[in-house]
Protein backbone atom coordinates (compact mmCIF):
# COMPACT_ATOMS: atom_id res chain seq x y z
CA UNK A 1 0.00 0.00 0.00
CA UNK A 2 1.67 3.75 -0.82
CA UNK A 3 2.26 5.61 1.89
CA UNK A 4 -0.42 8.61 1.97
CA UNK A 5 0.11 11.53 0.55
CA UNK A 6 1.17 14.35 2.50
CA UNK A 7 0.21 17.91 1.93
CA UNK A 8 -1.00 21.19 3.55
CA UNK A 9 -4.73 21.03 4.70
CA UNK A 10 -7.28 23.14 7.22
CA UNK A 11 -9.59 21.37 8.80
CA UNK A 12 -12.75 22.97 10.95
CA UNK A 13 -14.19 21.01 13.48
CA UNK A 14 -17.36 22.24 14.63
CA UNK A 15 -19.10 21.87 18.24
CA UNK A 16 -22.68 19.91 18.06
CA UNK A 17 -25.36 18.81 20.08
CA UNK A 18 -23.49 15.05 19.81
CA UNK A 19 -20.14 16.15 19.62
CA UNK A 20 -17.85 18.07 22.11
CA UNK A 21 -18.85 20.06 25.54
CA UNK A 22 -19.01 23.95 26.33
CA UNK A 23 -20.52 25.38 28.98
CA UNK A 24 -20.36 28.54 31.12
CA UNK A 25 -20.52 28.95 34.86
CA UNK A 26 -21.49 32.24 37.15
CA UNK A 27 -19.58 32.92 40.33
CA UNK A 28 -21.88 35.65 41.98
CA UNK A 29 -23.59 35.50 45.00
CA UNK A 30 -26.46 33.03 45.14
CA UNK A 31 -25.30 32.59 41.17
CA UNK A 32 -22.42 30.70 42.47
CA UNK A 33 -22.08 26.99 41.01
CA UNK A 34 -24.52 27.83 38.44
CA UNK A 35 -24.03 25.92 35.49
CA UNK A 36 -25.25 26.40 32.32
CA UNK A 37 -24.49 23.63 30.09
CA UNK A 38 -27.70 23.04 28.55
CA UNK A 39 -27.81 27.02 26.93
CA UNK A 40 -28.15 27.78 23.60
CA UNK A 41 -25.47 30.71 24.46
CA UNK A 42 -22.15 30.75 26.31
CA UNK A 43 -22.14 34.01 28.42
CA UNK A 44 -18.60 35.58 29.04
CA UNK A 45 -18.44 38.56 30.56
CA UNK A 46 -18.94 39.94 34.88
CA UNK A 47 -22.02 40.56 36.95
CA UNK A 48 -22.15 42.99 39.42
CA UNK A 49 -24.13 44.45 42.33
CA UNK A 50 -22.74 47.48 44.27
CA UNK A 51 -19.14 45.87 45.58
CA UNK A 52 -19.92 42.67 44.74
CA UNK A 53 -18.65 41.25 41.55
CA UNK A 54 -18.02 37.68 39.36
CA UNK A 55 -16.98 37.25 36.11
CA UNK A 56 -18.56 33.98 34.13
CA UNK A 57 -16.52 31.66 32.24
CA UNK A 58 -17.14 30.02 29.25
CA UNK A 59 -15.89 26.39 28.37
CA UNK A 60 -15.10 24.62 25.28
CA UNK A 61 -13.71 21.61 24.35
CA UNK A 62 -13.18 19.88 20.35
CA UNK A 63 -12.09 16.16 19.70
CA UNK A 64 -9.07 16.39 17.46
CA UNK A 65 -10.28 12.80 16.02
CA UNK A 66 -9.97 14.26 12.26
CA UNK A 67 -6.57 15.15 12.18
CA UNK A 68 -4.03 11.96 11.18
CA UNK A 69 -1.16 10.77 13.41
CA UNK A 70 2.08 13.02 12.75
CA UNK A 71 0.42 15.79 11.93
CA UNK A 72 2.37 18.79 12.15
CA UNK A 73 -0.25 21.66 13.48
CA UNK A 74 0.97 25.18 11.93
CA UNK A 75 -1.97 27.16 13.56
CA UNK A 76 -5.31 26.67 15.32
CA UNK A 77 -7.88 29.63 15.80
CA UNK A 78 -11.01 29.31 18.21
CA UNK A 79 -14.03 30.76 16.40
CA UNK A 80 -17.01 31.91 18.24
CA UNK A 81 -20.08 33.66 17.12
CA UNK A 82 -22.36 36.26 18.71
CA UNK A 83 -24.42 39.32 18.24
CA UNK A 84 -22.30 42.23 16.80
CA UNK A 85 -22.96 44.55 20.11
CA UNK A 86 -20.06 46.39 21.72
CA UNK A 87 -17.85 44.78 24.21
CA UNK A 88 -16.66 46.68 27.04
CA UNK A 89 -13.55 44.78 27.72
CA UNK A 90 -11.45 41.94 26.61
CA UNK A 91 -11.78 38.52 26.44
CA UNK A 92 -9.20 36.30 26.93
CA UNK A 93 -9.06 32.32 26.13
CA UNK A 94 -6.68 30.04 28.25
CA UNK A 95 -6.05 26.39 28.69
CA UNK A 96 -7.76 24.02 30.37
CA UNK A 97 -6.00 21.32 32.34
CA UNK A 98 -8.22 19.00 34.17
CA UNK A 99 -11.15 17.56 33.44
CA UNK A 100 -14.86 19.16 33.50
CA UNK A 101 -18.70 17.83 33.14
CA UNK A 102 -20.62 19.88 30.68
CA UNK A 103 -23.81 20.10 32.88
CA UNK A 104 -27.02 19.33 32.17
CA UNK A 105 -29.69 21.01 33.84
CA UNK A 106 -28.86 24.76 34.53
CA UNK A 107 -30.10 26.81 37.70
CA UNK A 108 -29.16 25.31 40.69
CA UNK A 109 -31.39 22.46 41.31
CA UNK A 110 -29.16 19.55 41.36
CA UNK A 111 -25.66 21.54 40.66
CA UNK A 112 -24.46 19.03 37.78
CA UNK A 113 -21.53 20.25 35.62
CA UNK A 114 -18.52 22.40 35.91
CA UNK A 115 -18.58 25.11 38.28
CA UNK A 116 -16.91 27.43 40.72
CA UNK A 117 -16.23 24.86 43.62
CA UNK A 118 -17.33 27.03 46.14
CA UNK A 119 -19.51 29.90 47.53
CA UNK A 120 -23.15 29.50 49.07
CA UNK A 121 -24.21 26.73 47.09
CA UNK A 122 -22.26 23.58 48.31
CA UNK A 123 -21.58 21.00 45.28
CA UNK A 124 -23.01 18.07 45.44
CA UNK A 125 -19.72 16.17 44.15
CA UNK A 126 -16.39 17.75 44.65
CA UNK A 127 -15.50 16.68 41.09
CA UNK A 128 -18.10 19.51 39.55
CA UNK A 129 -14.98 22.13 40.85
CA UNK A 130 -13.95 24.99 38.74
CA UNK A 131 -11.04 23.27 36.82
CA UNK A 132 -6.96 24.70 36.88
CA UNK A 133 -6.27 27.18 34.03
CA UNK A 134 -3.12 27.49 32.34
CA UNK A 135 -1.50 31.03 33.89
CA UNK A 136 -1.20 32.57 31.00
CA UNK A 137 -3.51 33.37 28.32
CA UNK A 138 -3.16 32.09 24.96
CA UNK A 139 -4.19 35.23 23.09
CA UNK A 140 -7.27 37.92 23.29
CA UNK A 141 -10.20 39.25 21.77
CA UNK A 142 -10.77 43.05 21.74
CA UNK A 143 -14.29 43.58 20.38
CA UNK A 144 -13.86 43.63 16.44
CA UNK A 145 -14.73 41.23 14.20
CA UNK A 146 -17.25 39.09 14.70
CA UNK A 147 -17.12 36.37 14.90
CA UNK A 148 -14.67 36.69 17.73
CA UNK A 149 -11.16 34.78 16.98
CA UNK A 150 -8.72 33.76 19.18
CA UNK A 151 -4.81 31.71 18.06
CA UNK A 152 -4.62 28.69 20.52
CA UNK A 153 -2.22 27.05 18.16
CA UNK A 154 -0.03 26.20 21.09
CA UNK A 155 -2.90 24.42 23.03
CA UNK A 156 -3.78 22.27 19.88
CA UNK A 157 -0.34 21.18 19.40
CA UNK A 158 -0.22 20.45 23.14
CA UNK A 159 -3.43 18.45 22.53
CA UNK A 160 -2.08 16.75 19.63
CA UNK A 161 1.02 15.43 21.77
CA UNK A 162 -0.89 14.13 24.47
CA UNK A 163 -4.60 13.65 23.71
CA UNK A 164 -5.61 13.12 27.30
CA UNK A 165 -4.41 16.61 28.04
CA UNK A 166 -7.61 17.73 25.67
CA UNK A 167 -9.76 19.36 28.08
CA UNK A 168 -10.49 22.26 25.70
CA UNK A 169 -10.48 25.98 26.52
CA UNK A 170 -11.69 28.87 28.85
CA UNK A 171 -12.84 32.22 28.10
CA UNK A 172 -12.59 35.05 30.31
CA UNK A 173 -12.68 38.32 31.13
CA UNK A 174 -10.03 40.70 31.34
CA UNK A 175 -10.79 43.43 33.96
CA UNK A 176 -8.89 44.95 37.05
CA UNK A 177 -10.70 45.12 40.13
CA UNK A 178 -10.20 49.09 39.10
CA UNK A 179 -12.06 48.68 35.87
CA UNK A 180 -15.04 46.62 37.32
CA UNK A 181 -15.60 49.51 40.03
CA UNK A 182 -15.99 51.68 37.08
CA UNK A 183 -19.01 49.24 35.56
CA UNK A 184 -22.55 49.84 35.72
CA UNK A 185 -24.56 47.13 38.31
CA UNK A 186 -25.95 44.54 36.23
CA UNK A 187 -24.53 42.13 33.89
CA UNK A 188 -21.76 42.67 31.16
CA UNK A 189 -21.10 40.17 29.09
CA UNK A 190 -21.04 38.53 25.21
CA UNK A 191 -23.30 35.76 24.62
CA UNK A 192 -21.61 33.09 22.19
CA UNK A 193 -23.49 30.71 20.35
CA UNK A 194 -23.38 27.26 21.53
CA UNK A 195 -23.41 23.80 19.84
CA UNK A 196 -27.11 23.57 20.81
CA UNK A 197 -27.53 26.70 18.54
CA UNK A 198 -29.82 26.27 16.15
CA UNK A 199 -27.78 28.04 13.50
CA UNK A 200 -25.05 25.42 12.38
CA UNK A 201 -23.18 27.68 11.01
CA UNK A 202 -22.30 29.74 14.18
CA UNK A 203 -21.88 27.02 16.57
CA UNK A 204 -18.33 26.82 18.09
CA UNK A 205 -15.30 26.09 15.65
CA UNK A 206 -11.96 25.28 15.86
CA UNK A 207 -9.68 25.98 12.56
CA UNK A 208 -6.64 24.03 12.51
CA UNK A 209 -4.15 24.23 9.86
CA UNK A 210 -0.83 21.36 9.57
CA UNK A 211 1.01 19.50 7.47
CA UNK A 212 0.79 15.59 7.21
CA UNK A 213 -1.52 12.95 5.33
CA UNK A 214 -5.17 13.81 4.09
CA UNK A 215 -7.70 14.66 7.08
CA UNK A 216 -10.50 11.60 8.36
CA UNK A 217 -13.48 12.03 6.95
CA UNK A 218 -15.69 13.08 9.66
CA UNK A 219 -19.16 11.08 10.13
CA UNK A 220 -21.79 12.60 9.04
CA UNK A 221 -24.31 14.33 11.86
CA UNK A 222 -27.49 12.34 10.39
CA UNK A 223 -25.76 9.13 10.80
CA UNK A 224 -24.55 10.16 14.60
CA UNK A 225 -28.30 11.12 15.10
CA UNK A 226 -30.08 7.95 13.65
CA UNK A 227 -27.50 6.04 16.20
CA UNK A 228 -27.98 8.39 19.17
CA UNK A 229 -31.83 8.35 18.86
CA UNK A 230 -32.08 4.57 18.14
CA UNK A 231 -29.64 3.98 21.00
CA UNK A 232 -31.62 6.60 23.13
CA UNK A 233 -34.83 4.35 22.44
CA UNK A 234 -33.68 1.44 23.87
CA UNK A 235 -32.20 2.83 27.18
CA UNK A 236 -35.41 4.47 27.89
CA UNK A 237 -37.24 1.64 27.18
CA UNK A 238 -34.99 -0.29 29.59
CA UNK A 239 -34.97 2.86 32.52
CA UNK A 240 -39.32 2.24 32.42
CA UNK A 241 -39.10 -0.93 33.53
CA UNK A 242 -36.79 0.54 36.72
CA UNK A 243 -38.27 1.99 39.89
CA UNK A 244 -39.39 5.48 39.50
CA UNK A 245 -36.05 6.75 41.63
CA UNK A 246 -33.48 4.38 39.75
CA UNK A 247 -35.46 5.34 36.63
CA UNK A 248 -34.41 9.21 37.16
CA UNK A 249 -30.60 8.60 38.42
CA UNK A 250 -30.42 6.12 34.66
CA UNK A 251 -32.00 9.24 32.78
CA UNK A 252 -30.01 12.12 34.38
CA UNK A 253 -27.18 9.72 32.88
CA UNK A 254 -28.16 9.87 29.75
CA UNK A 255 -28.94 13.36 29.61
CA UNK A 256 -25.37 14.60 31.14
CA UNK A 257 -23.90 13.06 27.73
CA UNK A 258 -26.57 15.24 25.10
CA UNK A 259 -28.02 18.10 27.70
CA UNK A 260 -29.86 19.18 24.55
CA UNK A 261 -31.65 15.32 23.85
CA UNK A 262 -35.70 16.52 23.49
CA UNK A 263 -36.71 13.22 24.59
CA UNK A 264 -34.74 12.55 27.65
CA UNK A 265 -35.71 15.83 29.25
CA UNK A 266 -38.86 14.98 28.91
CA UNK A 267 -38.90 11.65 30.21
CA UNK A 268 -37.19 13.23 33.28
CA UNK A 269 -40.43 15.25 33.63
CA UNK A 270 -42.74 12.65 33.32
CA UNK A 271 -40.43 10.62 36.20
CA UNK A 272 -40.26 13.93 38.64
CA UNK A 273 -44.03 14.05 38.19
CA UNK A 274 -44.63 10.41 39.31
CA UNK A 275 -42.79 11.05 42.20
CA UNK A 276 -44.50 13.82 43.31
CA UNK A 277 -41.20 16.33 42.96
CA UNK A 278 -42.90 19.37 41.08
CA UNK A 279 -40.77 22.02 41.81
CA UNK A 280 -37.87 19.89 40.56
CA UNK A 281 -40.38 19.74 37.26
CA UNK A 282 -40.72 22.82 37.08
CA UNK A 283 -37.19 23.35 36.98
CA UNK A 284 -36.82 20.64 34.35
CA UNK A 285 -39.08 22.97 32.12
CA UNK A 286 -37.12 25.75 32.32
CA UNK A 287 -34.72 24.26 31.38
CA UNK A 288 -36.59 22.57 28.60
CA UNK A 289 -37.46 26.11 27.71
CA UNK A 290 -34.20 27.85 27.64
CA UNK A 291 -32.42 24.90 25.70
CA UNK A 292 -34.70 25.00 22.11
CA UNK A 293 -36.51 26.92 20.13
CA UNK A 294 -40.49 27.21 19.98
CA UNK A 295 -42.58 25.00 19.14
CA UNK A 296 -42.07 23.17 22.06
CA UNK A 297 -42.60 19.15 22.08
CA UNK A 298 -46.25 18.22 22.82
CA UNK A 299 -45.33 16.21 26.02
CA UNK A 300 -43.55 19.46 27.29
CA UNK A 301 -46.66 21.47 27.25
CA UNK A 302 -48.57 18.26 28.75
CA UNK A 303 -46.15 18.69 31.47
CA UNK A 304 -46.26 22.36 32.11
CA UNK A 305 -49.85 22.41 32.11
CA UNK A 306 -50.13 19.30 34.66
CA UNK A 307 -48.09 21.17 36.83
CA UNK A 308 -49.59 24.31 36.90
CA UNK A 309 -52.50 22.56 37.63
CA UNK A 310 -51.38 20.54 40.82
CA UNK A 311 -53.12 21.90 43.89
CA UNK A 312 -49.47 22.10 45.45
CA UNK A 313 -48.20 24.41 43.00
CA UNK A 314 -48.97 27.90 44.86
CA UNK A 315 -46.96 26.29 47.50
CA UNK A 316 -43.79 25.16 45.41
CA UNK A 317 -43.96 28.34 43.32
CA UNK A 318 -43.80 30.69 46.11
CA UNK A 319 -40.81 28.66 47.81
CA UNK A 320 -39.07 28.81 44.10
CA UNK A 321 -35.81 30.93 44.16
CA UNK A 322 -36.25 32.02 40.65
CA UNK A 323 -39.91 33.24 40.27
CA UNK A 324 -39.19 35.01 36.40
CA UNK A 325 -37.65 31.89 35.11
CA UNK A 326 -40.34 30.39 36.55
CA UNK A 327 -43.17 32.77 34.77
CA UNK A 328 -41.37 33.09 31.63
CA UNK A 329 -41.52 29.04 31.19
CA UNK A 330 -45.42 28.64 32.03
CA UNK A 331 -45.86 31.10 29.48
CA UNK A 332 -43.46 29.93 26.87
CA UNK A 333 -44.06 26.28 26.77
CA UNK A 334 -48.15 26.46 26.66
CA UNK A 335 -50.03 26.89 23.66
CA UNK A 336 -53.98 27.03 23.27
CA UNK A 337 -54.76 23.79 23.72
CA UNK A 338 -52.52 23.53 27.06
CA UNK A 339 -54.15 27.03 28.59
CA UNK A 340 -55.94 25.76 31.77
CA UNK A 341 -57.47 29.26 33.53
CA UNK A 342 -56.02 28.16 36.25
CA UNK A 343 -52.38 28.90 35.57
CA UNK A 344 -52.00 32.33 35.51
CA UNK A 345 -48.98 33.04 37.92
CA UNK A 346 -50.25 34.98 41.33
CA UNK A 347 -50.64 38.27 40.64
CA UNK A 348 -47.79 39.74 43.48
CA UNK A 349 -45.76 37.37 42.03
CA UNK A 350 -45.69 38.97 38.50
CA UNK A 351 -44.93 42.32 40.04
CA UNK A 352 -42.19 41.13 41.88
CA UNK A 353 -40.65 39.41 38.95
CA UNK A 354 -41.55 42.97 37.06
CA UNK A 355 -39.62 45.40 39.10
CA UNK A 356 -36.59 42.73 39.54
CA UNK A 357 -36.38 42.17 35.80
CA UNK A 358 -36.72 45.75 35.27
CA UNK A 359 -35.04 47.27 38.27
CA UNK A 360 -32.35 45.07 38.37
CA UNK A 361 -31.54 43.07 35.57
CA UNK A 362 -32.69 45.62 32.94
CA UNK A 363 -34.84 43.48 30.57
CA UNK A 364 -37.58 45.15 29.08
CA UNK A 365 -38.16 43.70 26.23
CA UNK A 366 -38.53 40.20 27.88
CA UNK A 367 -41.16 41.57 30.13
CA UNK A 368 -43.28 43.42 27.31
CA UNK A 369 -42.74 39.98 25.54
CA UNK A 370 -44.01 38.13 28.02
CA UNK A 371 -46.99 40.56 28.79
CA UNK A 372 -48.35 40.05 24.98
CA UNK A 373 -47.98 36.43 25.25
CA UNK A 374 -49.88 36.35 28.56
CA UNK A 375 -52.58 38.50 26.32
CA UNK A 376 -53.05 36.23 23.24
CA UNK A 377 -53.02 33.37 25.67
CA UNK A 378 -55.88 34.94 27.44
CA UNK A 379 -57.69 37.91 25.28
CA UNK A 380 -60.12 38.40 27.96
CA UNK A 381 -58.54 37.75 31.15
CA UNK A 382 -59.05 41.68 32.80
CA UNK A 383 -56.21 41.21 34.99
CA UNK A 384 -53.83 41.18 32.64
CA UNK A 385 -54.74 43.97 30.35
CA UNK A 386 -54.97 46.53 33.53
CA UNK A 387 -51.50 45.23 34.57
CA UNK A 388 -50.13 46.19 31.02
CA UNK A 389 -51.51 49.31 30.92
CA UNK A 390 -50.08 50.25 34.24
CA UNK A 391 -46.71 49.38 32.91
CA UNK A 392 -45.90 52.80 31.82
CA UNK A 393 -46.23 54.69 34.96
CA UNK A 394 -44.36 51.21 36.56
CA UNK A 395 -41.58 52.49 34.28
CA UNK A 396 -42.06 55.88 35.00
CA UNK A 397 -41.34 54.92 39.08
CA UNK A 398 -38.10 52.93 38.33
CA UNK A 399 -36.45 55.44 35.99
CA UNK A 400 -37.21 58.30 38.47
CA UNK A 401 -35.59 55.75 41.09
CA UNK A 402 -33.04 54.39 39.29
CA UNK A 403 -32.07 58.49 38.04
CA UNK A 404 -31.46 59.64 41.49
CA UNK A 405 -28.36 56.93 42.04
CA UNK A 406 -25.17 57.79 40.49
CA UNK A 407 -24.47 54.79 39.93
CA UNK A 408 -27.60 53.55 37.78
CA UNK A 409 -28.53 56.81 36.05
CA UNK A 410 -27.68 55.52 32.58
CA UNK A 411 -29.58 52.76 33.47
CA UNK A 412 -32.61 54.46 34.16
CA UNK A 413 -32.44 56.34 30.61
CA UNK A 414 -32.43 53.21 29.25
CA UNK A 415 -35.67 51.86 31.12
CA UNK A 416 -37.26 55.52 30.79
CA UNK A 417 -36.30 55.07 26.38
CA UNK A 418 -37.52 51.55 25.96
CA UNK A 419 -40.74 52.50 28.10
CA UNK A 420 -41.48 54.92 25.43
CA UNK A 421 -40.59 52.82 22.64
CA UNK A 422 -42.70 49.80 23.12
CA UNK A 423 -45.39 50.44 25.53
CA UNK A 424 -48.68 52.78 24.87
CA UNK A 425 -48.26 55.99 27.29
CA UNK A 426 -50.11 59.36 27.78
CA UNK A 427 -49.18 62.29 26.29
CA UNK A 428 -48.12 63.58 30.17
CA UNK A 429 -46.13 60.22 30.66
CA UNK A 430 -44.42 60.55 27.24
CA UNK A 431 -43.41 63.89 28.24
CA UNK A 432 -41.62 62.50 31.50
CA UNK A 433 -40.19 59.66 29.60
CA UNK A 434 -38.45 62.11 27.33
CA UNK A 435 -37.14 64.31 29.83
CA UNK A 436 -36.20 60.71 31.54
CA UNK A 437 -34.04 59.05 28.72
CA UNK A 438 -32.01 62.38 27.94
Amino acid sequence: TPPPATGRYTVEPRLDPLSGRDAYVDGFELYTNDNFGADLGIMTGVRKRGSSSAPRLGFVAFPLEQLPPGAEIESATLELSSDPRPLEFALEVYRVLGPWVEGANGLDDSLDGVAWGEGPQPLNDPGFARPTLEARPLSRFDGAPVPARWDVTAAARAWLADPASNHGLCVAPTLSEAEVAELEDGSHYRSFRSRDSSSTRERPCLRVTYRGAAPRAPEPYAVRLAAHRAETAAALRAASRLAPDARLTRITELLVAVPSDVELRCARIRTLLELGRFEDAIHECTALERTHSAPYPPVAMEAAAQILREPRLAAEVRRADKLWLVWKTYWSLLDAEHVPVEVHPPRDFRLSALQTRIMVYDEFELVVEHYRRGLALWPGARELQEEFAALPELCLQIARALREQPATVERGRRVAAEALRALPCTLVQARELEQLAR
